[in-house]
């Protein structure tokens, strides 16, 4: 309804106006939502090949979920040799309430793609400072940019913590030393700076919009009063964004740090305990705390603890009994592990998909479809809300007009736009029906859930009216006679 309605909008009217640099949300540059265009176009593309639907928006997120899981491991697999720690590592983060849920992977937003463009930027980078490969570098570099275009600012989060563990490392002077390193700089300055310079020129004040919106409203003041204590990121991961996985992952941080410090499981433990306990206190000391903001966190800390809980199954397996027992062992410790976890984000998917049939904002989409399959003269009608923001509905009438070719006018109460008799009139939730029928005499063409096509036939007549048309004939000259009628 409310930030994936509002990127569902400004991909649908990208993809009509064709202007790929500027956001437009009703017919105007889009100054509430600042962010750069990465995360839009891809959506574009995806409507453009798929045509208008939940599905197609969401892709872009779908895609960007499984190459995180890709990437964690192969990672896990081919870099650190742990094959059953890449496993553990896709389980724990594909059983993630947090990861695996609205906002984030499950929806059209920015958050899947940030992670994905994150996750790689920190596994770049720790290559590139054991290996020194500049195909490493050109990875990060590449993911850095990516993600400043997804999400702007939140996008760079991580660059304080990387050269913190540089310095950590002691390879700063090293790093410093690389020619290659200033070329990625500059490479990265260039590609951020040119978009927000261009859309400065055809957007005049999208700067002061972006410093408003992103470093100072969010950072330095509470937007649409979302303000919360400070731990409640931590207790929001403990209760159930990353539960139970929080608790395991100090074990995982400590069957990683046993190891020799020179093996790469010890390093990449202190990396990502740097990256998790920094990106938690930007966020808890920011005034705007969204609940989606900690998604980044969640594929390295679910590596760390996937790699943890592969080690203890190597312990296992080295167990001098017979190989049955052997296997019965490490399937006991699976199932014990991953058995309610996997239920639980299984019945959460569950809950996810039925709101889509009980949540009257999103009822639209459904209401055009079947009107086009049970109604299929019916192509010129009025999609109309009595609320003041309701993006979806505009969505699924751009995908309507795109895909259908239906003549369908989008109308606001709160806007000023009025229905008028002989409309075709489709209203979701009870709220609206209510509004339009107790206006118009209507004629039902078509319900579907708790939305329905009316026709207007004509105006209601007010109350009064209706009273003195069903009064008898006589009614008024016998009231007369009884008031000209002497007093006894």
């Amino acid at each position: 309804m409310w930030d994936e309605g509002r990127l569902a909008v400004n991909a649908a009217e990208m993809d009509l106006n064709n202007n790929w640099l500027v956001t437009y949300f009703g017919g105007a540059p889009d100054m509430w939502n600042t962010k750069p265009p990465l995360m839009i176009w891809l959506e574009v593309l995806s409507l453009r090949l798929f045509g208008y639907s939940n599905t197609a928006l969401r892709l872009p997120s779908a895609f960007a979920a499984l190459a995180t899981v890709i990437v964690l491991y192969v990672f896990a697999r081919f870099y650190l040799r742990q094959m059953l720690g890449g496993v553990f590592a896709v389980i724990v983060l594909l059983t993630s309430d947090g990861y695996i849920d609205q906002h984030v992977t499950r929806t059209g937003d920015y958050d899947a793609l940030l992670t994905f463009m994150l996750t790689s930027a920190a596994l770049f980078f720790f290559w590139y400072l054991e290996s020194g490969r500049r195909g490493a570098l050109v990875g990060f570099a590449t993911a850095i940019a990516l993600a400043a275009l997804t999400k702007g600012v939140a996008g760079l989060f991580w660059l304080p913590p990387l050269v913190f563990y540089t310095v950590w490392r002691r390879r700063l002077f090293w790093l410093l030393r690389r020619r290659e390193v200033y070329v990625a700089m500059i490479a990265v300055i260039a590609v951020i700076a040119s978009y927000y310079i261009a859309r400065e020129q055809y957007n005049p004040g999208y700067w002061r919009a972006v410093s408003d919106n992103e470093l100072g409203g969010r950072l330095l003041g509470t937007l649409d009063n979302h303000s919360h204590p400070w731990y409640w990121f931590i207790q929001n991961l403990y209760d159930r964004r990353f539960a139970p996985w929080l608790l395991a992952l100090p074990f995982g941080l400590f069957m990683l740090g046993i190891q020799p410090r020179e093996t790469l499981s010890h390093k990449l433990a202190w990396l990502v305990a740097l990256l998790f306990v920094f990106h938690i206190t930007i966020i808890s000391t920011a005034k705007t705390k969204l609940v989606w903001y900690d998604a980044p966190v969640f594929p390295l800390a679910s590596l760390v603890v996937g790699l943890g809980f592969g080690r203890a199954a190597e312990v296992l397996l080295r167990q001098q009994v017979t190989p049955w027992r052997r296997t019965c062992l490490v399937l006991l410790f699976i199932a014990a592990l991953f058995f309610y976890p996997v239920q639980r984000i299984v019945d959460k998917l569950n809950y996810l998909h039925s709101l889509r049939f009980t949540d009257n904002n999103l009822q639209h989409g459904f209401q055009i479809k079947a009107l086009r399959e049970q109604v299929p003269q019916a192509t010129k009608y009025t999609v109309f809300s009595d609320q003041n923001y309701e993006p979806t509905m505009t969505f699924y009438a751009i995908g309507a007009r795109k895909d259908y070719g239906h003549d369908v006018t989008i109308k606001y109460r709160s806007e000023g736009y009025t229905l008028h008799v002989g409309e075709l009139v489709l209203v979701c939730g009870e709220s609206d029906r209510a509004f339009v029928q107790d206006r118009f005499e209507t004629i039902p063409v078509l319900r579907e859930n708790n939305c329905a096509a009316l026709y207007l036939q004509a105006v209601k007549k007010p109350e009064s009216e209706k009273l003195k048309e069903k009064k008898p004939k006589g009614a008024e000259k016998s009231k007369a006679a009884k008031e000209k009628k002497p007093k006894n």
